[in-house]
């Protein structure tokens, strides 16, 4: 209170009096440090404002930033997650349980001479069962053999792989080839269907 009352009897005119009797040096000194007061009273906040303004501005980009990487992340996710769906319905509708019917018409087809025997079933792995197909070719041209190689794994419909391609020339016709190769598929054991 007793401020309030000191500055209601505070006079500008009495103030800018004092000013004038003061020494033209000594009034050189007063405006100078009122100058440098007022400054440091308008550009310190300032400065001090600016300051937190720029930490608040890095940290909202690099928040900024996270958020981006982590939608990137998400996306990345999903578009895994797809792949891996279709993969597993690949594998559960893709297993031929006969396959060497399937190789057969597929030999049939292309005109091939061909001996299909199976093979016993490999050891079971953690995801999968694999059957496997042991083929014997006599006397097939390489463009019959790769039609044939092109059917089984993209053009049957099913998920089959070839194995251990084994190529021998014949020796009556040295445009012909005997192959022997296996071919495998592949099934999603049944605890993972679920």
């Amino acid at each position: 209170m007793a401020l309030i009352s000191g500055l209601g009897k505070f006079k500008f005119e009495n103030l800018y009096n004092q000013f004038l009797g003061l020494q033209p040096r000594e009034q050189t000194m007063a405006l100078v440090g009122a100058g440098v007061g007022l400054l440091l009273i308008i550009v310190i906040p300032i400065w001090l404002a600016t300051g937190r303004l720029d930490k608040l501005q890095r940290t909202l980009d690099q928040g900024q930033k996270s958020m981006n990487e982590i939608v990137h992340a998400i996306d990345d996710y999903n578009t895994n997650k797809a792949k891996l769906t279709a993969l597993e319905n690949k594998l559960r509708s893709g297993f031929d349980s006969n396959a060497n019917v399937t190789l057969e018409n597929l030999a049939k087809q292309a005109n091939i001479k061909y001996d299909i025997r199976s093979r016993p079933n490999a050891v079971p792995k953690d995801l999968y069962n694999e059957t496997s197909v042991e083929v014997s070719l006599k006397d097939v041209s390489i463009k019959q053999l790769v039609d044939y190689l092109y059917q089984i794994e993209y053009g049957s419909g099913r998920i089959m792989r070839i194995d251990h391609l084994r190529l021998k020339p014949t020796y009556s016709n040295r445009k012909m080839i005997d192959a022997r190769f296996d071919v495998t598929s592949f099934q999603l054991q049944e605890s993972e269907r679920s």
